[in-house]
């Protein structure tokens, strides 16, 4: 019984360090690349890149368009290039996240591939209702930014309690699903946003 308990022990503690590693801000690519999880980020990365590119234009408008509902860092901005996605909203819980998500967009795209990819970082909490008012918002910048994309695209209330957006045509959530439906209710809002936000026709990924 001590034995079993003392490897499961181990092997709980093995589990809690490799999360740790996987899951560190690492900052210098060189550390990144010697990291002993490298196989599985590549293989993480193959299989997002894959996803996002089945995105297509569902409306036929000639823009594909993408929330990202735990958006991070952006750290897929070159895959949404690759697949052609032209609209980007992304929503992240973390603050200083999104600060470098909005850094990484300015300085390491080209301003050629800021054209041909607009972007909207968010600060906010995809367990909120997303709504024309921002109220996943958690600053007055982001509700700012969030206006400001939906005046560069036509986006306006309908005057009722039941506005919806439906005009992304892929919604993904990669590697956070377990932290936005951790309750019964938030698997209700989740289901909500993805019916209020996906164009008929649209993909979810996550």
């Amino acid at each position: 019984g001590d034995r079993n308990n003392a490897s499961n022990n181990a092997k709980l503690e093995a589990a809690k360090q490799f999360g740790k590693l996987y899951y560190q801000e690492v900052e210098q690519l060189s550390t990144r690349r010697r990291a002993v999880d490298i196989n599985m980020r590549n293989f993480h990365n193959w299989v997002k890149a894959s996803l996002i590119g089945r995105i297509t234009d569902v409306n036929d408008n000639g823009r594909r368009m993408l929330l990202d509902l735990s958006v991070g860092k952006g750290g897929d901005m070159r895959k949404w290039l690759k697949a052609g996605v032209s609209v980007v909203v992304g929503i992240d819980i973390s603050g200083t996240a999104i600060e470098e998500a909005r850094r990484r967009y300015k300085e390491q795209l080209t301003a050629a591939e800021r054209r041909q990819m607009d972007a909207y970082f968010i600060h906010g909490d995809s367990t909120r209702l997303i709504d024309l008012d921002g109220g996943m918002c958690l600053d007055t910048f982001s509700r700012q930014e969030w206006k400001r994309f939906q005046a560069r695209y036509g986006i306006q209330s309908n005057g009722s309690d039941t506005d919806v957006l439906q005009i992304f045509d892929m919604v993904v959530s990669n590697f956070a699903i377990h932290y936005i439906i951790e309750t019964k209710q938030q698997r209700n809002i989740l289901c909500q946003n993805l019916s209020r936000c996906l164009l008929p026709g649209g993909l979810f990924v996550g």
